[in-house]
C-alpha cells in the first residue's frame, strides 16, 4: 500500500498537474532528473512515471533526515528510505531511481556538471541551505534545462522567518532565495517555482 499521509506537507493540489506542465517542456530522449528532497517520493513518482517510458532516470537526492522540519517525531519511528522504496516499488518505479541517502550538500560533489535536464529542489527550506542548494545544484543543469522547485506561494517575504521551516503557511526562506537567485522567476500553479538556464 503506498504510503504517502504521513505529517508532512508534500505534492498536492495542483502541483502535480504543474510538475506534469515543466516536465512536458523538455525535449530529451533520456531525460535525467535531479531531485532534491524525496521524502517519501510523492514527487519523486511524478518523475519516475514520467522517465520510465523514455530510459531515464530520476537521482533522489535526500538522507531523510528532515533536517529543520517539524518532523523529528515521526522520522524517530518510521524509516523514511524504506517508505520512499517500497512505494517506488509497488508502482514498479524504483528501477527508475537512484536513492542515495545523501544530503544534497554532501551529493553534489558526486555528478558532473551540465548533465541534468530538470533540476526540482524541495529539501531544507530555511534560507542558508535553500541558498546553498541552488548555487550548488545549478552547474548541474544542462543549458536549456530546467530548475524548479516546491513550496513558492508567493514572491513576498519576511526576513524574521527566513530561518524557520515554514511561517504562516509559507517557506520564508524558500523565496528569498529563490527571488535573490532567480530574479525573473516564474511561478506556476500554487506553489511551484521555475526557470530556464
Amino acid at each position: 500500500m503506498l504510503n504517502f499521509d504521513i505529517p508532512s506537507q508534500q505534492i498536492s493540489g495542483d502541483d502535480e498537474p504543474s510538475i506534469i506542465f515543466l516536465l512536458n517542456m523538455l525535449k530529451t530522449e533520456k531525460p535525467l532528473i535531479y531531485e532534491i528532497g524525496s521524502w517519501t517520493g510523492a514527487s519523486t513518482s511524478i518523475f519516475a512515471k514520467y522517465v520510465k517510458p523514455l530510459g531515464g532516470k530520476v537521482i533522489s537526492i535526500d538522507n531523510f533526515s528532515g533536517e529543520g522540519s517539524q518532523l523529528k517525531d515521526y522520522i524517530n519511528n518510521n524509516n523514511i528510505k524504506e517508505i520512499l522504496s517500497s512505494n517506488l516499488k509497488e508502482q514498479g518505479l524504483l528501477d527508475f531511481v537512484e536513492i542515495t541517502g545523501k544530503s544534497s550538500d554532501d551529493a553534489f560533489i558526486c555528478y558532473e556538471d551540465e548533465t541534468a535536464d530538470l533540476i526540482f529542489v524541495d529539501g531544507n527550506h530555511m534560507y542558508d541551505q535553500s541558498k546553498r542548494d541552488l548555487d550548488n545544484w545549478l552547474p548541474k543543469l544542462k543549458n536549456g534545462g530546467i530548475m524548479c522547485g516546491h513550496d513558492f506561494a508567493g514572491f513576498d517575504y519576511e526576513e524574521d522567518f527566513i530561518n524557520l521551516d515554514a511561517h504562516g503557511n509559507r517557506h520564508h526562506g524558500v523565496v528569498k532565495s529563490v527571488t535573490e537567485k532567480f530574479p525573473d522567476v516564474k511561478k506556476q500553479g500554487c506553489r511551484i517555482w521555475w526557470i530556464v538556464k
